[in-house]
């Protein structure tokens, strides 16, 4: 969603000013497990990345407690970035993680040319939430290309947040010397990242909490769904209560050896066979998600995709795609970054994890 309207009126107590035509942007992705960030930085004819990292939580973010994760997000990017100019805060822009988002399929009146109501979208999204009385900022995007004889009603996406929960991640940016002028969702953010311009293309965010599923066209998010108990950590968790470990060991040891025993693979081992032994059921319930997402997707007019692509946490881990490629019948591959970015360069971390962070910090102008 685009809250730069939201952002515009800085409190500048601490002196600093909004910055003026600045060659350099920073991108930050906010998950529930992790801060990503990017920075790049425009010359004369190209621009060059900077800054490229990855910083987790101190423990991963509780969507059911806002006050715990502002408080843990201000932490975690006072640790990814420190105020470097005291005057002129550096342009940025940020995506959250669709777990700190309301997420809302709603009926409203067709239109010729995708435009939403504005007033009608918030009224229709805050209709049944109990803090109603509450600002909310909301964005939304119809689930189907523009056509003129489409009957009187269409189906949107629509994700909104407190309007005092925008403003106090763009308090936190500030304290840092950022000046975030954009929030995203990541959906946008998503279809940010994809490269090609015309045909439509499925991408897959598979994160901590949720896996996110976006059909891009030229860059704009059409259909989202979010797979219901896919998100890593239900893989994390069976992993968890069977060896008796924690997340962040059980985590340590799918990056080592992986949940799939990959055919590839020459070395074999008990850990490994029992690994795949005890995420399979997870794996089939991903497979079968993707599979009837996939189906459903092969009937829109316009809209359906030869492909997926995959970026995120769940696609870093060892043998992860194997074992998506074994449970879909379908192309799938796995999330690139463009190579004039340089990013091999910039960080130790695996580019899969940088889609969305990437495309904020190539984010040309706000809207």
């Amino acid at each position: 969603m685009s809250a730069a309207s939201l952002l515009s009126d800085r409190d500048t107590s601490s002196g600093r000013r909004r910055s003026r035509g600045i060659g350099t942007i920073v991108g930050i992705d906010i998950g529930t497990f992790s801060i990503k960030v990017a920075q790049r930085e425009s010359g004369n004819s190209s621009a060059k990345l900077r800054v490229c990292r990855v910083v987790p939580h101190s423990s991963p973010l509780d969507p059911a407690d806002s006050d715990g994760c502002l408080n843990r997000i201000d932490e975690t990017l006072s640790r990814v970035w420190s105020s470097r100019n005291r005057w002129w805060p550096i342009p940025a822009s940020c995506c959250l993680s669709m777990s700190l988002l309301e997420f809302r399929t709603l009926e409203l009146p067709a239109t010729s040319d995708g435009d939403t109501d504005a007033p009608k979208l918030i009224d229709e999204f805050t209709a049944d939430i109990p803090e109603r009385s509450e600002a909310w900022v909301v964005d939304g995007w119809a689930t189907q290309l523009p056509n003129p004889t489409r009957k009187s009603s269409i189906s949107y996406i629509a994700l909104g947040m407190r309007q005092d929960f925008a403003e106090s991640i763009a308090a936190s940016f500030w304290r840092c010397g950022l000046d975030c002028q954009l929030i995203d969702a990541i959906p946008i953010a998503m279809a940010r990242s994809c490269h090609e311009n015309s045909s439509a293309v499925a991408l897959l965010d598979w994160g901590f909490t949720s896996v996110t599923l976006t059909i891009a066209i030229d860059g704009q998010p059409y259909f989202t769904r979010i797979l219901r108990d896919c998100g890593l950590k239900h893989l994390l968790s069976s992993i968890e209560n069977s060896l008796q470990v924690n997340s962040e060991q059980a985590r340590h040891l799918l990056e080592i050896y992986g949940f799939v025993v990959s055919a590839n693979d020459p070395e074999e081992s008990d850990l490994k066979a029992l690994l795949a032994e005890l995420t399979a059921p997870y794996l089939k319930r991903f497979g079968d998600e993707l599979i009837r997402t996939w189906s459903f997707l092969q009937q829109m007019p316009g809209q359906s995709p030869s492909r997926m692509v995959v970026m995120g946490g769940g696609a870093s881990l060892k043998n992860s795609m194997v074992g998506l490629k074994e449970s879909v019948r379908f192309p799938i591959e796995i999330w690139k970054p463009p190579a004039s970015c340089g990013m091999e360069h910039r960080t130790e971390a695996p580019s899969v994890l940088f889609g969305p962070t990437l495309a904020l910090a190539g984010t040309s102008r706000f809207q």
